[in-house]
């Protein structure tokens, strides 16, 4: 029989055995875990029921104690392409825009559906990343109010609608290009057209900015720019927008991070608030710590402005962006130069050589 001396030493061995084990135990799903620690707290004693509380608030503390590792482990997020790589990404974004003066309502909806790759055209000493981002085909569909709806297929149709046209100037070319820090800070980005990707609410950066060091799961981080805007009487205004970041959880070496968009700026007038409907943005982002890659993003939009151009207006702006990256062309690691030994060749038989192969260095 075990007494309360002994089980309390069995118990902190336990403890020190889940300090030893936390990295592993990071790996696997919490829930598994409360079950098997409260496994290894039980005894012999409980069948008697002369120690059961003891027991309980033991593997409690045991419990307490493993979830709180678990918790203090910490993820780098890193961008990690190399010159030459080649990213594609299909987007799928929808709005529609609800407008109303008085007694004269409309609505705009429109779906597009193109797709960008991505160039990678350097890679620095410090780590900034460089890359082109072109649009290589799109599908749209427009519709305002009850007139017909308006297709456009860029591999089908040869000449594009008027109010698609711009789309089709910019297909097979550069639209814009970026330079970031390998945690996504944006070192200088330039647009060849009046067109940008929009993503994340603030700006219009492709990508996300992580912090610089490590950090574990429910760990928040802000990031701010700003917009300009007028307001009800034609002043120009700058406003700033925060977007925060939260590292939700971490699965099978992906992070999950959700964010949300708020106007920092206080006493804005609705005039002011129509123009920025659209940098307020929410949804979550998947990134591939191993990788070093965004994987998959959904972004959200629902703004009602009401009084923006008099009192009897009305605006409701709702948007929906997916985007999945759907091909990586990653550029092969220098396989290592093969040396050859040289050998004396025999009378009367042909020269041979032998490959000595290198190992490659991790």
């Amino acid at each position: 029989m075990v007494n309360r001396m002994q089980l309390k030493s069995i118990l902190v061995a336990l403890a020190i055995t889940a300090v030893t084990l936390s990295g592993v135990v990071a790996q696997s799903d919490p829930q598994d875990d409360q079950q098997t620690t409260v496994q290894q707290a039980k005894s012999p004693q409980e069948d008697s029921g002369s120690t059961s509380d003891t027991d309980s608030d033991f593997a409690a503390q045991i419990d307490k104690f493993t979830k709180r590792k678990i918790g203090q482990q910490k993820y780098s997020l890193n961008y990690k392409l190399k010159k030459g790589d080649v990213i594609r990404w299909q987007h799928d974004h929808r709005t529609v825009v609800e407008t109303r003066f008085g007694t004269a309502s409309d609505k705009t909806s429109t779906r597009a559906r193109p797709e960008f790759k991505w160039t990678v055209q350097n890679v620095d000493s410090r780590g900034t990343i460089r890359f082109d981002i072109e649009m290589e085909k799109i599908k749209v569909l427009e519709q305002k109010g009850e007139s017909d709806p308006i297709n456009y297929d860029s591999e089908k149709d040869k000449e594009a609608p008027g109010t698609c046209l711009p789309y089709q100037e910019r297909l097979g070319r550069v639209c814009s290009t970026y330079s970031i820090s390998p945690n996504g800070q944006v070192v200088n980005k330039k647009s060849n057209y009046d067109y940008q990707i929009k993503l994340g609410g603030v700006g219009d950066n492709p990508v996300i900015a992580f912090p610089n060091e490590p950090i574990p799961v429910g760990h928040k981080w802000d990031v701010t720019d700003t917009v300009k805007a007028r307001d009800e009487y034609g002043s120009n205004q700058q406003l700033k927008l925060r977007v925060r970041y939260v590292l939700e959880k971490v699965v099978d070496g992906k992070a999950h991070v959700t964010f949300t968009t708020n106007v920092m700026t206080p006493h804005i007038d609705e005039t002011t608030r129509s123009q920025v409907v659209t940098h307020m943005a929410r949804g979550f982002i998947v990134f591939d710590i191993a990788k070093g890659l965004i994987t998959n993003r959904e972004t959200r939009w629902d703004e009602r402005v009401i009084g923006y151009q008099g009192p009897e207006s009305y605006m409701h702006y709702t948007a929906f962006r997916k985007e999945l990256l759907v091909q990586e062309e990653k550029v092969a690691v220098a396989a290592p130069v093969a040396k050859v030994a040289k050998k004396n060749p025999v009378p009367g038989e042909e020269q041979r050589t032998r490959t000595l192969l290198q190992p490659l260095k991790k």
